[in-house]
Parts: structure tokens; sequence; C-alpha cells
């Protein structure tokens, strides 16, 4: 149960990921593809419509909840399009340097999140792939010299525009992580403390047979926290297995659901009922 609770941690940190990610390619698209299409080179306009389609597609999936198929799509596009925007449209030159690489940097710092779950291969091989093409672009003048290649007074703007970009996509990447790490953080504290204040609540859920017969119960915990209304446990179990907080708060669970129970075998109405408490590990331990 811990891992399921955890990975559904980690999934609202990928669909954070990707809204914020299809947000950047889209503004992204829409400046250079308005720039271009002044110049009236629609050839890289189509390009740039098509990633915009990218980020429309990557956003839908994520609404959807389908955040395994954005997370493959966002990547295996955006990797063929910088890459061919690199090898190109954006020859360095001795005066001006290469840019569009850059974003395989920032590229490969989003897959180390998004593919936390994926197969090793995947795990390790994708941000490695990111990363090991954007040291090859950034060691070397590689690239393919066609008409199709951007003036050194077009890419020059442009250099100071896609670091600026790529920058702030790590940052983004880095916010998410680290705003993940702060709320729970934040949120160990307040368990802490929801143990003293008696903020923690046990629920008693109906044990009913075939005929309709209630026998028993199972005692769940919940957390009525006094900003954030009811804590889900799928976001404090796991918060308090990590911080050590579970043998505690499995104490006075324990004592709460026993004194309960008591209190159920003074009334003949009651008395036959049995209560179930789930036991974590380390208590049962």
């Amino acid at each position: 149960m811990a891992d399921t609770q955890q990975s559904a941690v980690h999934q609202r940190r990928v669909r954070r990921m990707l809204l914020l990610g299809s947000a950047i390619i889209g503004g992204t698209c829409l400046f250079w593809g308005s720039f271009f299409a002044l110049r009236g080179n629609w050839l890289i306009v189509a390009v740039d419509i098509a990633t915009l389609g990218l980020a429309a597609a990557t956003a839908s999936l994520t609404w959807r909840g389908q955040l395994r198929q954005a997370s493959r799509l966002m990547i295996a596009v955006l990797y063929v399009v910088l890459c061919i925007n690199a090898l190109v449209y954006d020859i360095p030159s001795a005066e001006v340097p290469r840019s569009a690489h850059q974003f395989l940097l920032a590229l490969g710092v989003m897959s180390c999140l998004l593919t936390r779950e994926e197969p090793a291969w995947l795990r390790h091989g994708i941000p490695g792939v990111c990363f090991v093409t954007y040291l090859a672009f950034a060691s070397s003048n590689l690239g393919w010299v066609t008409p199709f290649a951007l003036p050194d007074s077009v890419r020059a703007g442009g250099v100071w525009v896609n670091n600026a970009i790529a920058m702030a996509t790590v940052f983004a990447t880095l916010w998410v992580i680290q705003n993940d790490v702060a709320e729970r953080n934040s949120m160990e504290s307040e368990l802490q403390d929801a143990l003293v204040r008696g903020e923690l609540l046990v629920h008693y859920q109906p044990q009913v047979t075939m005929g309709g017969h209630i026998v028993g119960a199972e005692a769940l915990v919940r957390w009525r926290h006094p900003r954030r209304g009811m804590v889900s446990p799928g976001e404090f179990i796991p918060l308090a297995e990590r911080s050590g907080l579970m043998l505690p708060l499995g104490d006075w669970v324990m004592r709460t659901a026993c004194a309960q129970l008591a209190a159920w075998r003074l009334r003949p109405e009651t008395a036959s009922l049995s209560l179930s408490v789930n036991v974590s590990a380390s208590q049962f331990a």
C-alpha cells in the first residue's frame, strides 16, 4: 500500500511537470513561430506549429491521466525536433555560438523526473542520451551546412532567448522537485503536531455479510487539518512511514480502536462486533 501511495504522490509531481513543460513549449513555439512568420521563413513556422501541436497533445493526455504516454510523447518528439534544429538551422560560427542544443540539457533534467517509474534501461538511458547529445553539440561544430541554416544576424538574438528559456525550464523542473520536498517536510512537522493537538480521527467502516448483516468494522485513520481540511491517507501514511511517525501514530490508532471496541462491548446491540485495524510492518515488528 505504501508503494501505491508513494506512486500517487509521484504521479502528481509528473502531472505538474508535464503541464509546466507544455506551457513552456507552447509559449516558445508561439514566439518563434510569429518571429519567423514575419520573416517569411515558412518551413520553420511549420516546425513550430507541429511542436505547438505536441504541447497541446501532451497537455490533453495529461488532463486525461495518461501520464506515461504524455511523458514519452514529449520526450521523443522534442528530442527529434531539437536535434534537427541544432543540425540544420542553428549552425555555429566563429561569431555566434549554437544555442538550440541548450534545450537538450533541460530535456535531460526533465526526463530524470518523468522516467522515474520506467524500467531501468529507460530510466537511465533516456536522460543519458539527452546529456550525451547535448555534450556532442556543445563540444563541436557538428551540423549540416544547407540553405536552411539561419544567418548569424538572426541567431545572435536567438542565443539569449534560447538560453533564457532553457534556463527557465531547468529552474521549473527543479522547482517542481524542490516544492514537493518542501511540502513533505512541512507536512511531516504538521503531522507530528497533529498527534499532539488531536487532529487525527478514526472512522469505522462497517463490514457486512452477503445478507446485509453488520458483523464488525474496519478502523480507518483520517487527518482533519485546520487549513487543508481532510488530508488523504495516501499523503500522510507514506510520510509517517518514512519519518518514523508510524509507531506513535499506529499506537494511537490501536489504543483508540481498542477503547471503541470496549465501549461497544457494553451495549448489547454492538457487543458481538469485531474490529479490524491495519498494522504497518514497522509497528508489527
